[in-house]
């Protein structure tokens, strides 16, 4: 563990629920931690921008993020990841606390038990494809893993999305749909207990993103929990649960069928009505 990053100028004076009911939008939570799962309750402030966010996620299920442009999905992930401290509140991945103020418990974003699959790929451009896919092994303290072991899985990755034929290739050859390939690609590879993913399809045509979705379904028997923003409806639906953001808002959490039953918002009702 390590010191937790700046807070973005913000005092920890207490909780700030930011108009959230939190308490009711989180499916599964209870006076029993989901040890097996994610359980994610806090707030942040970052450049004047304020996040209130109540979740649980159980082992192997997938929750899909909705919400307008802006309104802190992406936040969200930062946060799980690590790469902006909470300003009060509790992220627990599995067993671990990951970050809790009020106790001091924080672990750096290196020793989370996350892959993380940002918008923009960050792919390396002096690196290969195949070599951007073995990079995020290394990194990510595969020890237990000989140098052909972590080759095999790699290649097994970029073939799971279709790009292991591209594997020569740099990022510069790339379309943005490839380049998006091999970031998932990379992901997979490191088979982490969660998963995190930033509009992972949206630059990937129709066709691939069928390969996409099967190749993260392929996953979650291990028990992977995957946390997926997305503005495609396809994708919500597909889901366990959905949790719809708002100007920082938690304004809906639950199946899918239910939030298309019983739409909590008029932005949630136009999205996930066909």
């Amino acid at each position: 563990m390590g010191a937790a990053p700046m807070n973005n100028g913000t005092t920890n004076d207490g909780p700030t629920n930011n108009g959230t009911t939190n308490d009711k939008h989180a499916a599964n939570e209870s006076t029993t931690p989901n040890r097996s799962g994610l359980r994610a309750k806090f707030t942040l402030k970052s450049n004047g921008f304020k996040l209130g966010i109540c979740l649980a996620v159980p082992a192997g299920q997938t929750l899909a993020v909705i919400g307008p442009n802006g309104s802190g999905k992406s936040t969200l992930l930062t946060a799980l990841a690590g790469h902006i401290a909470i300003r009060n509140g509790e992220i627990q991945m599995a067993e671990t606390m990951v970050d809790r103020p009020k106790s001091g418990d924080w672990v750096d974003p290196v020793d989370r038990p996350i892959a993380l699959v940002p918008q923009d790929g960050l792919l390396f451009p002096h690196l290969s494809v195949l070599d951007n896919v073995l990079f995020g092994l290394r990194q990510n303290k595969s020890g237990s893993l000989t140098k052909a072991e972590r080759l095999e899985r790699a290649f097994q990755s970029l073939q799971a999305v279709d790009m292991a034929d591209a594997r020569t290739k740099h990022p510069e050859e790339l379309s943005g749909g490839q380049a998006q390939r091999v970031a998932v690609a990379r992901a997979l590879a490191l088979q982490q207990p969660f998963l995190l993913l930033d509009e992972p399809l949206s630059r990937i045509d129709v066709g691939n993103r069928r390969n996409i979705r099967q190749a993260l379904a392929d996953q979650r028997p291990s028990g992977q929990v995957q946390v997926i923003v997305t503005h495609g409806r396809d994708h919500a639906i597909t889901a366990d649960l959905v949790m719809a953001i708002e100007d920082g808002t938690v304004t809906g959490f639950d199946t899918p069928a239910a939030m298309c039953d019983n739409p909590p918002t008029s932005w949630i009702a136009e999205l996930l009505t066909p």
